[in-house]
């Protein structure tokens, strides 16, 4: 077909209303009066923004904070340990100005609610460990980095299976919300610490999860979780698997992120010898936004040249390790099972460690690869940062 290709400004095939464009002079031209186009062009749209790491802050004007279904808050004493004016274990509910929410508070440590964290002769969903008590978690390239400050780390416990089960049987721990809530495409829990180092450079905070492999309550009759995203502005730990059983839309948000395999003790903690803190293999099922470290703590060329321990690790160390996964120095390695999508929008805010000297853990066999769930737009974890790019290649005629 040869001839002059017109545009009509109205939807008539039988009856087109042909308009006059710009003159062509073989280059590019940029047309800045669309107004017979019928607002099928758009002029001045805003440069995507990609999130910024204050938006997951805490205690903020954030969107993470602010519109998360549940904000779980350690409290700490200017000395570092828990302060239990509200709670047992230190750990309370806030609403979105960071004050605590009593009933709600109080459901996560009802005698109705038992999980996996020991504080003295109870058993809760929630609750801390840190350089006071007898079960304790080291992390040894902190610890390697600086021995004083991260000796020993100040966690926020979580056992998930039975913080889901305590949300079926306290509504109010969600705000009313029931666990199948689909406001944001599934639910966002903040886990957040209030401390003395709550906003330093480097400080021995972390939010470890447990027991997380079947992101659902086991309660008869329980609603359907949708999905779940985690977010914490500290340090995040996963311990063991995490998303493995009934897949769903999930993602973890955070400063820095830890796995711990599904052979972790936090006797292990106290073992000098990386050769003894056996790993075993460990799945995880979940997007990942994280702070990687850079290489001589710059980009490009101001970052090399700072020595062999300089080294930030890269994107395959998005996930810390802290355990040798192999038998001995020529065992056979455990798999680490990944699928999700790792995005890095910066350094970490509370870590400045960096990958070397590794003597301190042995890494698994990283069998990783991306989520092709994630391609379907219903499938992406609760508030996934999203948006649509649609550019115009060509005009083709239809013929009827």
């Amino acid at each position: 077909y040869t001839g002059t290709a017109r545009v009509s400004d109205i939807n008539d095939v039988d009856n087109p209303n042909y308009i006059t464009l710009p003159a062509c002079s073989g280059s590019r031209s940029v047309i800045d009066d669309v107004e017979d186009w019928n607002d099928n062009i758009t002029l001045g749209i805003d440069g995507v923004e990609v999130p910024a790491p204050e938006d997951m802050d805490s205690f903020s004007d954030g969107e993470y904070w602010q519109r998360a279904d549940t904000r779980i808050v350690l409290r700490l004493l200017a000395t570092g340990l828990p302060d239990t004016t509200n709670s047992p274990t230190g750990v309370e509910v806030v609403d979105v100005n960071g004050d605590n929410i009593p009933e709600a508070t109080n459901a996560i440590h009802d005698a109705t609610c038992p999980g996996g964290i020991t504080q003295g002769a109870t058993n809760y969903s929630v609750g801390t460990r840190g350089p006071n008590t007898s079960s304790k978690l080291r992390l040894f390239r902190e610890y390697q980095f600086n021995s004083s400050v991260n000796s020993y780390q100040r966690t926020l416990e979580v056992d998930m299976r039975a913080l889901l089960n305590c949300m079926h049987r306290f509504p109010d721990i969600l705000d009313g919300k029931l666990l199948n809530d689909d406001t944001e495409e599934g639910l966002v829990f903040f886990f957040a610490i209030d401390g003395p180092l709550s906003n330093s450079t480097q400080n021995n905070y972390s939010v470890r999860i447990q027991n997380g492999s079947e992101l659902q309550s086991n309660i008869s009759g329980a609603e359907t979780v949708k999905g779940l995203t985690l977010v914490t502005d500290q340090g995040l730990v996963i311990w063991g698997d995490y998303n493995s059983t009934g897949w769903v839309p999930a993602a973890l948000l955070s400063d820095t992120l830890w796995l711990l395999s599904n052979s972790w003790t936090d006797a292990d903690s106290n073992l000098p010898n990386a050769y003894d803190r056996d790993g075993n293999a460990t799945t995880v099922f979940a997007a990942v936004l994280a702070g990687v470290a850079r290489t001589g703590g710059a980009n490009g060329i101001a970052g090399q040249d700072h020595g062999a321990d300089s080294n930030g690790g890269g994107a395959i160390n998005v996930f810390r390790f802290n355990e040798w996964f192999r038998i001995g120095t020529t065992g056979n390695i455990p798999d680490f099972t990944y699928e999700g999508s790792i995005v890095s929008i910066g350094p970490p805010r509370k870590s400045q460690s960096t990958w070397g000297p590794f003597t301190y853990y042995s890494a698994p066999n990283r069998d990783w690869s991306f989520e092709q769930r994630f391609n379907d737009a219903d499938l992406l974890p609760p508030m996934t940062p999203t948006f649509v790019y649609l550019r115009q290649e060509l005009f083709v005629r239809d013929y009827e």
